[in-house]
């Protein structure tokens, strides 16, 4: 309430309710696609959210079939989503999949697990200041969090499709 009427914020105040803990499971479907059905977003894979990778790779599960499935059809395909699309769709998103997994629960053993690792401080510490000290490190985990270097707009450009 102080804060709210230093700031003159026209705030209410609320009370904390009860607080509730929920487990965060790590899952992945073994099975994305089947005939006329795919699998994509938080149905396919559920990860840690640690910066936010569960939402990245849905977001990376439509591009990749949107794109997909402009490219069957601007080669007069009639079998969309046929077996073989199907796989191809698959085998292409469960490459990021499985890096990104394994990015991910890395990075909770070494940031969340302290029972697990008792170096945790020390590998912490190592971490961030690697990112500070190496040159493009930063900027090298930017690129593998959004994707990698795909350049993923072009066939949206190509068809005057913008993103705003």
């Amino acid at each position: 309430q102080e804060l709210s009427q230093r700031l003159s914020l026209d705030a209410e105040y609320v009370e904390k309710g009860n607080s509730q803990i929920y487990p965060l499971n790590y899952q992945l479907r073994h099975e994305r696609v089947r005939p006329h059905l795919v699998i994509i977003g938080n149905a396919a894979q559920s990860l840690h959210p640690i910066a936010a990778q569960g939402f990245n790779l849905a977001v990376r599960d439509v591009r990749d079939f949107i794109q997909m499935t402009l490219l069957h059809l601007e080669n007069n395909n009639k079998e969309l989503f046929s077996g073989a699309w199907m796989a191809q769709f698959s085998a292409q998103r469960q490459a990021d999949v499985s890096k990104v997994s394994g990015f991910v629960s890395t990075l909770t053993k070494v940031f969340f697990k302290s029972s697990a690792m008792p170096i945790r401080g020390f590998l912490q510490d190592f971490a961030l200041a690697g990112f500070e000290l190496i040159p493009g490190a930063k900027r090298a985990l930017s690129q593998f969090a959004m994707g990698g270097q795909k350049k993923s707009g072009r066939i949206f450009r190509e068809r005057g499709v913008r993103g705003e």
